[in-house]
């Protein structure tokens, strides 16, 4: 397996063991700090009980290191999509969900939106099913569960780097930019504030420009599992997504695929003349 050039600016972090049964390679984030309670959860969940956990704690000897190695970078999500947003060399990003500035699940859609195409697993203490649901329709590639076992999780990382590379040259932007901490879009024409849910709604079809993106996954990823959500309501709120989207002249449009779901397309060019 090659190992990739690292950037300066660049920090990553490698698990700390000799017995991985497949060593991943060294392009692997760590975006994990403890997290704090914030007035806007994803779904209003309360984190419970564990979730601050030592992220790095697992269930057969004790704690065990995954970022004290040379480089190594613990990030909030503002920080993260700066630094990993358009990195090409990334192969996984571990991702915790109890972010101090944003929930892991919206980074999560941020990074995948603006054209990260590197796997994401999420590192959690929250193990619930439901959890587990939301991570995965927010585009999460795989979610382990604290506490864990550090052979496991290794195993798991590399698998999720070889399917990465497999995968890279899919990887393309919609020329969005999501920001989690705020719930703002952005594009060369302003900035627009949108509702947690018109934020959801729009990273779950931008993260796949040019693809359908069938009904049920969008509300999947907007809303908790098990949510009734009408048609006119996921209808509605794709109008006003429209409507923000024209507003900051974005280079993306949301169209509407009959009986199957939406799909982002380039916006027409106009003539200036």
């Amino acid at each position: 397996m090659g190992h990739h050039q690292r950037h300066p600016a660049q920090q990553v972090a490698r698990p700390h063991h000799t017995e991985a049964p497949d060593q991943p390679s060294d392009r692997v984030v760590k975006n994990e700090t403890p997290p704090v309670h914030r007035p806007q959860s994803r779904d209003h969940r309360d984190n419970g009980p564990g979730d601050g956990h030592d992220p790095c704690e697992h269930d057969t000897a004790g704690p065990v290191s995954l970022d004290q190695g040379p480089g190594a970078l613990d990030l909030g999500g503002a920080e993260a999509i700066t630094l990993f947003g358009a990195d090409a060399d990334l192969d996984v990003v571990i991702m915790d969900i109890g972010l101090p500035d944003a929930d892991g699940r919206d980074v999560c859609q941020a990074l995948k939106s603006g054209g990260q195409g590197a796997p994401v697993l999420f590192l959690t203490a929250l193990g619930a099913t439901h959890e587990r649901l939301a991570g995965f329709s927010s585009g999460g590639d795989d979610y382990v569960a604290k506490p864990f076992e550090i052979k496991e999780l290794l195993a798991r990382v590399a698998v999720l780097g070889r399917r990465g590379r497999q995968l890279a040259t899919r990887a393309d932007s919609s020329g969005l930019v999501l920001d989690p901490t705020t719930h703002t879009l952005r594009t060369k024409g302003g900035e627009v504030l949108l509702s947690p849910t018109e934020y959801r709604m729009l990273a779950a079809i931008a993260g796949r420009p040019g693809e359908v993106v069938r009904r049920r996954a969008v509300i999947a990823a907007a809303w908790p599992d098990g949510a009734i959500v009408s048609e006119n309501t996921v209808d509605s709120l794709m109008r006003r997504l429209r409507t923000k989207l024209a507003e900051v002249d974005a280079p993306a449009s949301i169209e509407t695929v009959r009986g199957i779901g939406f799909r982002l397309q380039p916006t027409p060019a106009t003539d200036g003349g």
